[in-house]
């Protein structure tokens, strides 16, 4: 009976050790980790809530949506601005970070298929408070502080050539550009991308650069 009791207690413990031996350690996860709704979102009232879109040392930005419309507070350490965008004219549907640098904030505030609108914000207070683009920026430069939106959507006198603006966001100086669209591009922007460089302008399509000149004037 006790050499039964001794070979089972070792049967086990061998048993226990191969387990143990086998079994490899869990890998942590690649996933990003999951924002916490309850530091981003908060319920002022049943129809009213607000959302941090930036939250930065310099500079923070909250949406209010009320009834589907929205409303931006920005803060520069309690110099505030706020923007009802319904009333400036801003095309409003769920505002969000499009992205950011030590010197400029871009939010995309509307979005529909391929059409888009920004609006750009200073970190620092100037004599306007933010520059609304209602066609969409497509690339920004952060060395050079220039952008590159689209001007002016196609219009039906000139249905194959699409117009883009590149500005110097400190100076406001623009320069407009036509590109002819390609006609195996039938979406806007009308090529594969827009790429800013320190001197000039690369528009992509099937895998070839047009390079065009920067050269900004007032």
């Amino acid at each position: 009976m006790k050499n039964n009791l001794f070979t089972s207690v070792v049967l086990f413990g061998i048993v226990v050790l191969v387990f143990n031996g086998c079994r490899t350690e869990t890998p942590p996860s690649k996933h990003p980790k999951k924002v916490n709704e309850k530091d981003v979102f908060t319920r002022i009232n049943d129809s009213t809530w607000s959302e941090k879109l930036v939250d930065e040392r310099d500079v923070q930005i909250e949406c209010i949506q009320r009834s589907f419309q929205h409303m931006l507070v920005i803060d520069r350490h309690g110099d505030k601005d706020t923007i009802d965008l319904p009333k400036e004219g801003i095309n409003d549907k769920e505002p969000s970070l499009a992205w950011k640098s030590s010197s400029f904030i871009c939010l995309t505030t509307w979005t529909s298929a391929d059409f888009f609108s920004s609006l750009i914000i200073p970190v620092k207070r100037k004599q306007n408070p933010y520059f609304y683009f209602e066609h969409g920026v497509h690339s920004y430069n952060p060395k050079t502080q220039h952008i590159v939106y689209t001007a002016d959507f196609v219009t039906e006198k000139k249905s194959n050539v699409q117009k883009f603006a590149i500005q110097d966001l400190r100076t406001h100086k623009e320069q407009f550009i036509d590109w002819v669209i390609p006609s195996h591009q039938p979406f806007h922007p009308y090529c594969d991308s827009l790429t800013l460089k320190n001197d000039c302008l690369l528009i992509w399509d099937k895998g070839k650069a047009t390079s065009i000149p920067i050269e900004l004037r007032k």
